[in-house]
């Protein structure tokens, strides 16, 4: 799975690092109550090339909500 999937997850499991009494996803929306009040803010993948000479390439939602945004180079 790549970096942009897991920021977009929603998936619960037992390997999610969310799973618990809070319901928390990777990829959080914001809602009422106790339980969800804050929600993702941004997102950032970058990609570290192995080799000197190439430069790292870096992506970003500039929106909350990874799983409905799109990735673009910065």
């Amino acid at each position: 799975m790549d970096m942009f999937n897991v920021l977009r997850d929603h998936q619960q499991s037992k390997d999610c690092p969310g799973n618990g009494l809070t319901n928390v996803d990777i990829c959080m929306h914001g809602a009422f109550g106790p339980i969800r009040f804050n929600q993702t803010t941004g997102s950032l993948v970058s990609v570290i090339p192995k080799s000197k000479n190439q430069l790292p390439i870096h992506y970003a939602t500039c929106t909350s909500l990874p799983c409905l945004s799109i990735f673009k180079p910065i």
